[in-house]
């Protein structure tokens, strides 16, 4: 059995990109993995992936395996905002099932882990932008947005800020630096045609560097009437 503390707003800021599709089971949830420094809560849909950790509030618990805790326990627990610290016991059972309770603000929430195995969700991270602008799913970055008020402890609006990176995933920030729990996400690109370089003509816009094309109205050419027989008669 292991027992561990941590920040509640970790859990459940990352659990925003957890899936909700039925057929893939395994990413109905959260995973959980240890680290040497502390605990990481990742979670992702296949188009968003949110990742976060923190330092071990009170102890380093003994290694354990990655678990991934189900959406049905996490969606059970609301955040008090005046309360940030929980309790986490990891509990092997006979027949090889995984308990999981989550003791927060005075109450006990308990379920068995989802028996599957998460994927290796460090083979979609991007080394680093590539500056090339891409285009993404408005939801995914409300979700972002979300997920930065939860880890604030919803007292602001956090800015998302995405490091371009053309068809390739992309690194996403959204959270503050003075936050005790560090996360980020990678949201990958949707494919669109290309981007809009001005209004369509149907609006009656014109390029500024676009000359249109106006008739000449009849006191216009009998000017250049008049300018052409007047260079004809000049030596």
């Amino acid at each position: 059995m292991t027992t561990f503390t941590f920040d509640i707003r970790a859990l459940k800021a990352t659990a925003i990109a957890a899936s909700t599709e039925q057929t893939r089971y395994y990413l109905n949830g959260v995973c959980i993995e240890h680290s040497p420094n502390g605990p990481i809560f990742i979670a992702t849909n296949g188009h968003m992936l949110i990742a976060s950790t923190q330092k071990w509030l009170v102890e380093n618990p003994a290694t354990f395996a990655p678990v991934i805790i189900p959406m049905s326990l996490i969606k059970r627990i609301k955040i008090n905002r005046k309360i940030e610290q929980a309790t986490m016991t990891i509990e092997h059972k006979e027949g090889g099932a995984i308990l999981i309770s989550i003791y927060y603000a005075g109450a006990t929430y308990a379920e068995n882990s989802i028996d599957g195995t998460f994927p290796d969700w460090r083979r979609v991270l991007p080394q680093s932008g590539d500056g090339t602008v891409s285009q993404y799913n408005p939801a995914y970055l409300a979700d972002f947005a979300e997920a930065g008020r939860v880890l604030a402890g919803g007292k602001c609006d956090v800015a998302v800020a995405i490091s371009y990176n053309g068809s390739s995933p992309a690194l996403v920030r959204f959270w503050h630096e003075d936050n005790p729990v560090q996360s980020f996400g990678v949201l990958m690109p949707l494919r669109t045609n290309p981007v809009m370089e001005s209004p369509p003509s149907w609006t009656g816009y014109v390029k500024p560097d676009a000359k249109p094309e106006t008739p000449a109205t009849e006191q216009d050419a009998k000017a250049q009437e008049v300018e052409a027989i007047i260079a004809a008669m000049t030596p």
